[in-house]
């Protein structure tokens, strides 16, 4: 990972564990991006997937900081 990208997953509110997570999801889109595409909506759908990921570990740490509005369901 660029060092830039590392300094700002250690500010992003995430656990070690989940930032190893979003390590990951960012290789798998570079990683993607570079193979050879086979359909025009490759790429966007994607994109899309990851997003999702994305915002999935987004809103561990708001269920973290703020329990009382976004809630966790065990």
């Amino acid at each position: 990972m660029e060092k830039s990208f590392s300094e700002a997953i250690a500010k992003s509110g995430l656990t070690k564990d989940e930032q190893k997570i979003a390590e990951h999801i960012v290789r798998a889109l570079n990683g993607f991006n570079k193979l050879e595409q086979t359909h025009p909506d490759d790429k966007e759908i994607f994109t899309e997937a990851i997003h999702r990921l994305q915002t999935v570990l987004g809103l561990r740490i708001l269920r973290r900081d703020y329990p009382e509005f976004w809630l966790t369901v065990k």
